[in-house]
């Protein structure tokens, strides 16, 4: 099973998938239309990327999702915070937590 898309273009090629025949060979699908097929994966890839720079001419490339710094740090705080609650926790429970008890165990008998 093959498969690379550019899902803005819904452009692909596939290579035994459920959008494409079981005939061995490599599908460039255009919209879910079948524009090119070859046995050769190289010939197909080819393909797939003349018609992806084709269109990224005439439509302009998708734009990256924006990196917003702020919302990261907030997320980067609040994952180190809650580690030092675990640590924290840690420290000041861990150690009953390790108690064997006496004969019996622990709450024994």
């Amino acid at each position: 099973m093959f498969k690379q898309e550019v899902p803005a273009l819904q452009l692909s090629v596939e290579h035994g998938t459920a959008n494409v025949p079981a005939d061995g060979q490599y599908h460039v699908l255009l919209k879910g239309d079948t524009v090119f097929s070859s046995k050769s994966k190289k010939k197909a890839v080819a393909v797939y990327e003349e018609r992806k720079a084709t269109l990224f001419e005439i439509h302009g490339r998708p734009e990256p999702p924006r990196f917003n710094r702020e919302e990261w740090l907030v997320a980067e705080r609040a994952s180190y915070d809650i580690q030092a609650m675990r640590t924290e926790w840690l420290r000041t429970h861990g150690a009953k937590l390790n108690r064997k008890g006496g004969k019996g165990g622990r709450g024994g008998v």
